[in-house]
């Protein structure tokens, strides 16, 4: 598990400033759609968890791996 800021994710995934400002934007328009990207192309599945006071202040990205595909368990 890794935490960073709101700005240092946008950072990361190099959101232009003055876009996506409101995390729920953030979150619907940037997160979700890296997440879905990550857990569809690597071996591994990602989330990220909001942590909040009066706002969204920083972000927990954990990664879990997958289970091996089906077809790979079973050997002719």
């Amino acid at each position: 598990m890794e935490e960073f800021t709101v700005e240092e994710l946008r950072g990361l995934l190099n959101v232009p400033e003055g876009k996506l400002e409101r995390f729920a934007d953030f979150n619907k328009y940037c997160l979700k759609v890296a997440k879905d990207e990550i857990n569809k192309l690597c071996p591994f599945f990602v989330d990220f968890t909001p942590s909040r006071r009066a706002q969204v202040e920083r972000v927990a990205l954990t990664g879990s791996p997958k289970p091996p595909p089906a077809n790979a368990m079973r050997k002719s």
